[in-house]
């Protein structure tokens, strides 16, 4: 595998550490990085700034540490062609992607230079990463890159993938054991629930690592199991509600939604709409 480094990073990084060890070391990259802007050759100045940059990331052992962690992961340096580490915007722009082409597979991982600097933290996120990364190579897991939910607007979709990364990020902080991820990923997991039983949460961080179909199928439970329950989404207008239906028209909701069933439920609004339109006439459901 070849690593490749992104100028901005490389140059953030030794910037900040030769700052923060002590004023002799700032000195001397202060001393010869001045010395570039003498190079008259606008490309040649450029190409000098990053070797001078990327030597002294490596020189402050960010590449061995980086590379010690990557050891862990077979299946990603005999898979991938690439490790590219490009300069994270935000603290929420961080993590790693896997670009998959005919002929190689390449790995972006994007991070703040801060994240280098004093952080005890790095590993560890350098280590979850990677594990998404690695069951994505993994043909055993089976990874899709698009989530697919017959019938569901945009909104549920987006939903889908947010429940989808929380339970994808229990199953892999379980397996690297990080017990003080633990209570994290658990209240995660109940905001992108709405409060359902931490029993699943404890068989993902202790059990073996499911397969991206049974993380999927977990991911959409909630839309068939969490029915009828106070703020969950109502399933024809998606809209959550507080006030369901007991006694809803099925004839009439299933000549819109020919795949909805009674234990799914339906809020009072939608129910009410349905039963005042003749059975004869096609429903119109508000948007």
């Amino acid at each position: 595998m070849k690593l490749q480094y992104d100028a901005e990073l490389v140059e953030g990084v030794a910037f900040l550490e030769a700052r923060r060890l002590n004023s002799v070391l700032s000195y001397r990259y202060d001393s010869a990085r001045s010395k570039i802007y003498d190079i008259a050759d606008p490309d040649q100045r450029t190409l000098a700034f990053y070797q001078f940059h990327e030597k002294w990331f490596r020189e402050f052992g960010f590449e061995d540490r980086l590379l010690a962690v990557l050891r862990q992961f077979p299946l990603i340096r005999n898979r991938s062609a690439t490790l590219l580490l490009r300069k994270a915007v935000s603290k929420k722009d961080e993590g790693a992607e896997l670009f998959v082409r005919p002929d190689a597979n390449n790995v972006v991982m994007a991070l703040r230079a801060e994240r280098f600097i004093g952080d005890p933290t790095l590993d560890q996120f350098l280590r979850h990463e990677f594990c998404h990364i690695a069951d994505m190579l993994d043909e055993s897991f089976g990874y899709e890159p698009d989530l697919f939910l017959p019938d569901a607007p945009p909104a549920e979709l987006s939903l889908l993938r947010d429940r989808y990364r929380v339970l994808w990020d229990i199953t892999i902080d379980g397996r690297l054991k990080y017990e003080g991820e633990k209570t994290k990923r658990f209240a995660e997991f109940t905001r992108a629930f709405l409060g359902r039983s931490a029993e699943v949460c404890e068989r993902l961080w202790t059990g073996p690592r499911p397969t991206h179909a049974e993380l999927v199928a977990l991911a959409t439970m909630t839309r068939l199991e969490a029915h009828n329950e106070p703020g969950s989404s109502c399933a024809l207008c998606r809209f959550p509600t507080f006030a369901w239906a007991t006694d809803p028209p099925v004839e009439a909701i299933r000549r819109d939604f020919p795949r909805w069933l009674p234990e799914q439920g339906c809020c009072a609004r939608c129910a009410e709409l349905y039963a005042m339109k003749p059975l004869e006439q096609p429903a119109t459901l508000y948007v």
